[in-house]
């Protein structure tokens, strides 16, 4: 959904936000992150892809100004940023068994961001 000038918190979730970097050497290696998230009752999301900073034209409401490309018209960049919710304990599980399952994938130390 977009956003423009602010966020407003609606309730708080009871599971700690945490940011994390990978290295995902194909978009199906981010996509089976996210599976593996969800298979372990767990929420994860390539911000990579789905979140973009707006310009200030765009967040001051003149998006039919110009144009701009987005992260989806980019070459595969394999260093990602994921957004995820959970137990620490149990990210680090996912992460571990999704690291494993393929050669070339990596994860950094997870950060609370929430």
């Amino acid at each position: 959904m977009p956003v423009f000038d602010e966020l407003a918190l609606l309730s708080r979730s009871p599971h700690p936000t945490w940011q994390v970097e990978v290295v995902a050497p194909a978009p199906g290696d981010s996509e089976e992150l996210v599976d593996h998230a969800r298979d372990a009752h767990l929420a994860a999301e390539d911000w990579t892809r789905s979140i973009r900073m707006l310009c200030p034209a765009c967040s001051q409401g003149r998006p039919d100004d110009h144009d701009h490309h987005t992260a989806r018209d980019e070459p595969w960049d394999e260093n990602r940023v994921f957004g995820a919710a959970g137990a620490a304990e149990q990210l680090l599980d996912v992460l571990i068994a999704w690291a494993a399952d393929a050669p070339g994938r990596s994860y950094s130390p997870l950060e609370q961001v929430l």
